[in-house]
């Protein structure tokens, strides 16, 4: 999966060269459908910890102080009306968002925002607008997305690996069959090109190290 995502990023950054090719533009985003296909099975079940998990973690991040922002406006307004109820509601510190479970930390978020909504008129002194809110709303929504909806069972987990390698195997001899053919002419006419897309068609082993010995023995004397 590495490689295919290598190879479509790198493809992409280079379609002005090959956008003539009718044939290799069909088989290319045929390839880039397999992927998505792919992409999303291994999101559902689990499969996959590499790609988006980074980008994820951004954007869990940055919802959270989004909504220990607006906590912190709250908390202080109600220490300003001396309103101990909302004060309550709002008493967290970034650390407990960051701790929370996944379900927990979106039903945080979106109470949050509830109340940011009912004091804004008050809290504007604060420099909470409306637009901010709607942004962290947007933040909210997308951070549920993310989320799986639900533990999939055993069945559907099997069902999911199987359409899994049906798909991995089609995504590769379309590669290997038809756009690795195609880009064949590219070794003339955009020798560079053709050299970095062989470099990204390598499969790389990361779970396996190859180190040489320190003290090779020599080779065996006739």
């Amino acid at each position: 999966m590495i490689m295919l995502r290598d190879i479509i990023s790198f493809m992409k950054q280079n379609e002005a060269i090959w956008n003539n090719s009718a044939a290799l533009v069909a088989a290319f985003y045929e390839l880039e459908n397999l992927v998505s296909q792919i992409e999303q099975i291994l999101q559902t079940t689990g499969n996959d910890n590499s790609g988006l998990t980074e980008a994820k973690k951004l954007q869990i991040e940055a919802l959270i102080k989004k909504v220990y922002e607006l906590a912190s406006a709250l908390f202080a307004l109600a220490s300003k009306i001396k309103d101990p109820a909302l004060k309550a509601k709002v008493d967290f510190t970034i650390s407990d968002l960051r701790n929370m479970r996944n379900n927990e930390l979106s039903k945080t978020s979106k109470n949050t925002l509830d109340l940011g909504r009912a004091n804004l008129t008050a809290l504007t002194e604060y420099g909470t607008t409306e637009g901010k809110l709607n942004n962290l709303d947007g933040q909210i929504e997308q951070y549920k997305s993310i989320l799986p909806a639900r533990r999939i069972s055993v069945f559907e987990g099997k069902t999911a690996n199987e359409k899994l390698k049906v798909l991995l195997k089609q995504a590769l001899e379309l590669l290997t069959d038809q756009i690795d053919r195609l880009m064949v002419p590219f070794a003339t006419d955009k020798p560079d090109f053709y050299s970095s897309y062989l470099s990204g068609r390598k499969v790389v082993d990361y779970g396996t190290r190859h180190d040489k010995p320190d003290n090779p023995e020599p080779p065996a004397q006739s």
